[in-house]
Order: structure tokens, then C-alpha cells, then sequence
């Protein structure tokens, strides 16, 4: 018999590569507050690796779907911020892509 552990409700809700951190119920929504455990490891603009933290950047809620109880489950993301030693730019970390849903134009 296993016991429903972090990685099962993972794949349940489809939710790979990001920590889950907690679950606030509502009226009409169910809150999951989720963020990603490791920093990136290089700047996007010049490759350096020389990074240092530069706070958190807004809150932003993603629609994920809805559940079986008709509640839509809806994730809290809050990006962290990273500066460059070496050119000075700042920059935000991004969700994982399976998260993100890009919608494409269609002429």
C-alpha cells in the first residue's frame, strides 16, 4: 500500500517540475501556491554564472483546470528575481513551459 505523497498529487494534477507549497480552498476556487526549487544556472543574456538574488517579483495566478468537486484550480506562481554580475541585467524566473499554455493565432 504507498501513501499519496508530493509526487503522486504531482502527476495527478500534471504538475512536473515545480514545488508545491500550499493549498488554500475558497467559495469557488481552490488556490495552489507553487514555485520551482532551483535557481537557473546561467544569465539568459550573457551566459555568466556569477548570479545574485534581486527579490520576487508579482504574484501571478494561473488557471490549471477544474477539478472533479466543479472548483477551478487556480496556481499562484511568484517568480524570483536574479541580477548579473557581469552585464548588470536583471531578469525574472519563468514557469515551466507545461504550465504555460501559449495560444497561437489563427488566420
Amino acid at each position: 500500500m504507498s501513501t499519496f505523497t508530493h509526487n503522486n498529487m504531482a502527476s495527478m494534477l500534471n504538475l512536473q517540475g515545480v514545488m508545491m507549497y500550499k493549498v488554500i480552498p475558497s467559495q469557488e476556487n481552490v488556490y495552489l501556491k507553487i514555485g520551482q526549487p532551483r535557481r537557473p544556472s546561467r544569465c539568459p543574456y550573457c551566459q555568466s554564472s556569477k548570479l545574485h538574488s534581486h527579490g520576487k517579483g508579482k504574484v501571478r495566478k494561473i488557471k490549471h483546470g477544474i477539478l472533479l468537486s466543479g472548483e477551478m484550480l487556480v496556481l499562484l506562481w511568484q517568480s524570483n528575481r536574479f541580477k548579473c554580475a557581469s552585464c548588470l541585467k536583471s531578469f525574472s524566473q519563468k514557469p515551466p513551459p507545461s504550465l504555460v499554455q501559449v495560444e497561437k493565432d489563427i488566420v
